[in-house]
């Protein structure tokens, strides 16, 4: 048996680690933003993927009637689902990774904003048409996507994540 020296508790503070351990209610107030974000996003799909059906089932099933375009109805709809999927899990994703108090996952939920904010800027800008459903659905996300931003930056889930990048990293 070797020799341990004695642990220097002197270097432990219990006070903040007992107040590390839950995230702050800004953080867990953002995380159920973007949580709501993730439930948006799905019933868009789903939504989108019935609308897109409905479509696509008009225009190639009734108006064109047996053709080898009835594929095209599966694509159309095999990419929503799967694009749909995508961006629901990355909500998923970001939440998950906001609560456990994750440096790089707030920056990289800022960065996912901007990316969003730039290209509903673009759509607003250059007047592109939208339905009245898809522009409801982007102004939500918008919204819960800065509520949840705000959140993440305020000071107390800030000194959160500062917490545990110093416990973990």
């Amino acid at each position: 048996m070797s020799y341990q020296p004695p642990y220097d508790w002197s270097a432990w503070d219990f006070n903040s680690a007992l107040e590390t351990d839950h995230p702050p209610s800004s953080v867990r107030i953002a995380v159920r933003f973007i949580l709501a974000g993730a439930a948006i996003e799905a019933l868009a799909m789903i939504l989108a993927m019935l609308a897109l059906g409905r479509i696509l089932h008009e225009v190639v099933y009734v108006q064109i009637g047996p053709s080898p375009l009835h594929w095209s109805v599966d694509i159309g709809l095999a990419y929503l689902l799967v694009l749909g999927l995508i961006r629901t899990g990355l909500w998923l994703w970001m939440a998950a990774n906001n609560n456990a108090g994750r440096r790089w996952a707030r920056g990289l939920s800022t960065a996912f904003f901007g990316i969003y904010s730039l290209a509903l800027a673009y759509v607003i800008v250059r007047g592109v048409h939208v339905g009245g459903a898809q522009l409801l659905f982007t102004v939500a996300l918008w919204l819960v996507g800065i509520a949840a931003i705000i959140l993440l930056w305020q000071r107390e889930s800030s000194e959160f994540i500062a917490a545990r990048a110093r416990r973990y990293y």
